[in-house]
């Protein structure tokens, strides 16, 4: 029965021996897989963060590319206004130098004008003078010495010219008057 006891432990013995070596055996399996799963894992962490340097790199490039077009979008955007304000500047100056030129070209004919029109007033008058003194001569001549219809009719007729440039010459005043409030504004 000993015997038996030790060939039975003897027989436990091997049987816990092969355990033992089957569990080391799974156990170095386990680890292997252990390990090739880390170096996996490290191996797609070391990617990740390779992938990571990389986009960051490319994204500071592309940040840089987008500050300088910023500061030439900024240059280009301050020399557009510039060149704004100065053709701005020199239309003014041009309008206002046109407009000069016709404002002189119109006042310096409208002083022909009036300078005209002074010259018909005088010539105006003395048509008056010389119809008052006609008149004067014909109250003493008698009407078949004349030819009053005749000279009724150039009266009329010189009549009507008067009327018409005392009309030309108060409109041609009120044009004058009305120039020189638009200077004064």
């Amino acid at each position: 029965m000993f015997s038996k006891t030790t060939d039975s432990l003897k027989q436990v013995q091997d049987e816990l021996a092969q355990v033992k070596t089957l569990l080391e055996q799974k156990h170095l399996e386990a680890e292997s897989k252990q390990d090739q799963q880390f170096q996996k894992v490290h191996d797609s962490f070391h990617q990740v963060h390779e992938k990571q340097f990389y986009y960051f790199d490319e994204f500071e490039k592309h940040m840089q590319v987008l500050r300088d077009l910023n500061l030439q979008f900024k240059k280009e955007f301050e020399q557009f206004s510039s060149f704004k304000q100065h053709l701005e500047q020199k239309m003014i100056e041009r309008v206002e130098k046109e407009l000069r030129e016709q404002l002189q070209k119109h006042v310096e004919k409208l002083k022909g004008e009036t300078d005209q029109l002074k010259g018909l007033q005088q010539d105006i008058t003395q048509l008056r003078e010389e119809v008052q003194r006609l008149q004067g001569m014909s109250q003493k001549v008698k009407d078949v010495d004349l030819q009053l219809p005749n000279y009724a009719k150039t009266l009329a007729v010189q009549e009507q010219d008067k009327l018409k440039l005392s009309r030309e010459i108060d409109h041609l005043q009120d044009l004058i008057a009305k120039m020189r409030q638009g200077r004064h504004s």
